[in-house]
């Protein structure tokens, strides 16, 4: 038995390649700021969105939310590779891959729409139940992609018509 300590990183993988990429000089200040006021766009056309109106405190759980969702493009487009996944974040920018983690959630409403309908939900209202639930709150470990993954498993089977398990 070995006595080895094993760390493991519980931020965010967008703040994992962020780092790695200052680290490698791959990513700058200049970057970091373009990142920072797309995030502040996003955030406030979330909010208008799904809270209607923009108070403080939605448009810190929107930002949260948008965090889940980047977080989810990068992941997906990634395949979780540090080096990959900063080239990919350089190239992208977090407004596409708002948009390739945004894609995956509407296919997912997509499926749990077609397999709850009687559950009187709109495609409004999964949309933003989803985007809460892969949301990413500061200082709590993000299980974003594992909800993902469970959703999109449970809600595929129930369009082939299988059990869910």
């Amino acid at each position: 038995m070995t006595k080895e300590l094993i760390i493991v990183d519980s931020r965010l993988f967008l703040f994992q390649v962020m780092e790695y990429g200052l680290n490698k000089k791959l990513i700058n200040d200049k970057v970091i700021d373009k990142f920072k006021n797309q995030g502040v766009q996003m955030s406030f056309a979330f909010a208008k969105r799904y809270y209607s109106v923009v108070y403080e405190s939605y448009l810190r759980h929107a930002s949260n939310c948008i965090l889940g969702i980047v977080n989810l493009g990068l992941i997906e487009t990634s395949g979780r590779q540090l080096n990959d996944a900063t080239m990919i974040l350089i190239q992208k920018g977090h407004v596409r891959l708002f948009r390739e983690g945004w894609t995956r959630v509407l296919k997912l409403v997509k499926y749990a729409w077609n397999a709850d309908r009687n559950t009187y939900k709109s495609e409004f209202e999964w949309e933003k139940d989803f985007a809460e639930l892969f949301s990413a709150e500061p200082g709590r470990e993000w299980i974003g992609y594992e909800e993902y993954m469970k959703n999109i498993l449970i809600y595929s089977n129930k369009n082939r018509g299988e059990n869910e398990r």
